[in-house]
Parts: C-alpha cells; sequence; structure tokens
C-alpha cells in the first residue's frame, strides 16, 4: 500500500509545532468522516440514504458469503403516497417520511438490523442472519406497527399510512449476482401492491 505525505516538519523539531500539525491532521481526518457520513445520510428522515445502503449491502453480502449465512432484504413503499401528498400536501407528506423512518427504528430489534430511505416513499431493510421465516416475522410486525400508528399534523389531527412490503431471502454464493437478490423483493413489493396493498408477499412467487 501506498502512502502519500500530507505534510512535513523540519528539523529540529518542536514538541508545539509537531503537536500542532498532528491536531490539525486528525482535525482533516474528522472533517472528512463527517462529511462522508453525512453523503450517506437521507436529510430529510436522518436514516442512512440510498448510498448508505448500497455500501451497508455490500459488506453483508460479502459477510453472508463468507460465513454461509442467510441474508434478508425487505423493500418497503408506502401506499397511495401520491393521493396522500395531494391530499395533505407535501409538507405533511414530508411528516409522514420522517415519521416512517421512525416506524422503522421502533420495528428492529437488533443492532445488525439496518434501514435506510431507498428513495421516494420507498424504504429498505436489511436482516443478516434471518430466514425467509424470521425476515416475514419482521416484515408484518412493520407492516402492523404502521397500520396501527398515526401520522401527526401541524395542526394537531392526525393521518394514517399503509406500507406494502416485498421480501426476499438467500444463502449467496460466489455465483450469486446481487442484483437479482434486491429484484426479488422488487417483484415481491410490486406483487404486494398490486394484490391489494398494505400487505406482505414473499419472494419467490
Amino acid at each position: 500500500m501506498a502512502f502519500e505525505a500530507v505534510d512535513y516538519i523540519c528539523k529540529p523539531f518542536s514538541a508545539a509545532i509537531v503537536k500542532l500539525r498532528v491536531r490539525n491532521q486528525m482535525q482533516i481526518v474528522n472533517q472528512i468522516r463527517t462529511i462522508e457520513n453525512l453523503s450517506m445520510t437521507d436529510q430529510l428522515t436522518g436514516i442512512p440514504n440510498r448510498r448508505g445502503f448500497d455500501k451497508r449491502l455490500d459488506m453483508e453480502w460479502t459477510r453472508a458469503i463468507r460465513d454461509k449465512a442467510f441474508l434478508s432484504i425487505l423493500m418497503i413503499d408506502i401506499d397511495e403516497f401520491k393521493n396522500y401528498n395531494d391530499t395533505y400536501g407535501h409538507q405533511q407528506g414530508d411528516a409522514a417520511l420522517t415519521t416512517m423512518s421512525g416506524f422503522l427504528k421502533q420495528s428492529l430489534k437488533r443492532r445488525s438490523d439496518f434501514a435506510a430511505r431507498w428513495g421516494g416513499e420507498e424504504f429498505s431493510v436489511l436482516l443478516p442472519n434471518t430466514t425467509l421465516e424470521g425476515a416475514l416475522d419482521v416484515a408484518e410486525e412493520i407492516r402492523a406497527f404502521v397500520e396501527g400508528s398515526v401520522v401527526p399534523c401541524s395542526d394537531g389531527s392526525t393521518t394514517k399510512i399503509t406500507v406494502s412490503i416485498g421480501v426476499n431471502t438467500q444463502i449467496p454464493t460466489q455465483d450469486s449476482i446481487l442484483d437479482f437478490f434486491i429484484a426479488g423483493a422488487d417483484e415481491a413489493l410490486y406483487a404486494a401492491k398490486n394484490s391489494g396493498r398494505n400487505k406482505v408477499v414473499a419472494s419467490p412467487l
């Protein structure tokens, strides 16, 4: 591995100068890390965004291949979100998205579980070391939790939302294709929406 110099100190060394230079470089490193974290966080909901999800998925996919372990993914879509926006306005739509991210945080129990905003009104969840049966249980808990909860409005009233969820589970191998893994959950999600919404469907269909 090649390393590049980012600073240099001339002899004779001064302890005060060395400490100052090191502190400056640490500040730069911390700033870079902060910028990187911000780039992987959805600014509206505060949870990871698609870029953050992709990074975590690559890591969990590699780990599952190495450990020959189950990996499950949930694709979650807020039902009829365009109608919700048209009815209550885009500010309330943003409130629904933010509340939805809170629902996911409350529903996921393990530290290894990972939720992100996939884009628009769609969210995704990664469940490492989770069988299809376990993933379906988590998905149904999320669906029921959302259905039984409310989204607060700025005037003190409340609204309701529901979600459709597609689930896919795999023990990936070196020959497995990551895009197919995601596509399986997507297909299951569309099946859930096309069969009446507010339900959980697993892949393969």
